[in-house]
């Protein structure tokens, strides 16, 4: 190795300016000196075996970053594709934004996007005139599931912290991730920073506690909805008069 050589190195490293002449010089020495020091050498300004090795080592490349992939729930995103088209791109940002939010054993699904009239009837016959409880007020045609203009969440836990989702939970207290606020209301926060309405503030009048609301109402923590100003009648209306496009949401 020869001294110009070394001299470039040194300048290749931040070590001048000095002249790649060949001729060793108090510069030249000097930076050496540097060198040496910077790099836990003794500073004696001799270049030796130890001060070539890191002198022309070239460092490894730092290790990519591993990016731990976000879960990504197959029923919530056929879910998301059958909601009403104006929600479809707007659902998808709050279902990643939720997974990104949610990072220890629990993480989100969307149960309920649309429901036909015929399961909404049914649901609504539970507990009037099939057996079970009441699981809501509104009839065909009068539910917004009907027009895909709701969804419905579930949380999934994984128990035993092995990767798989052991359990379903309408869970709205539990803190899986540690950071004090429950996972539930971490779900609802971000529908409502998007515009949604949380089924714990609304009832059947279509009022919210913010709009002083005093009513005994129904709640409903896992549902979500976003209507653009129409009520369920209006949207019936458009429904039963052919106000469709080819897949049959009504045109909003």
């Amino acid at each position: 190795m020869n001294l110009k050589q070394i001299q470039q190195q040194l300048v290749t490293k931040g070590y001048g300016p000095l002249d790649i002449d060949g001729a060793s010089g108090p510069k030249t020495t000097a930076a050496i000196k540097k060198f040496q020091a910077d790099n836990g050498l003794t500073s004696d300004g001799i270049v030796g075996p130890k001060t070539l090795e890191k002198l022309f080592t070239v460092p490894a490349p730092p290790l990519p970053t591993v990016v731990k992939p976000v879960y990504q729930d197959n029923v919530t995103l056929q879910k998301i594709q059958r909601l009403h088209p104006r929600l479809r791109a707007e659902a998808l940002s709050i279902y990643q934004e939720i997974v990104r939010v949610l990072i220890g054993r629990s993480t989100v699904r969307f149960t309920f996007t649309i429901r036909t009239f015929a399961e909404q009837q049914a649901l609504y016959e539970q507990g009037r005139t099939k057996p079970g409880p009441k699981v809501t007020n509104s009839p065909a045609g009068y539910s917004f599931h009907n027009y895909g203009l709701a969804i419905d969440i579930v949380l999934l836990i994984d128990k035993d912290g092995n990767g798989t989702w052991d359990e379903v939970k309408w869970d709205t207290i539990g803190d899986y991730d540690g950071d004090k606020i429950s996972d539930w209301m971490e779900c609802v926060r971000i529908f409502r920073k998007y515009g949604w309405v949380w089924g714990a503030d609304w009832d059947n009048d279509g009022l919210t506690k913010a709009q002083g609301d005093t009513d005994e109402h129904f709640v409903d923590a896992p549902h979500f909805q976003k209507t653009f100003g129409y009520k369920e009648k209006q949207l019936l209306a458009l429904y039963r008069a052919g106000k469709v496009d080819v897949s049959g949401y009504v045109i909003i």
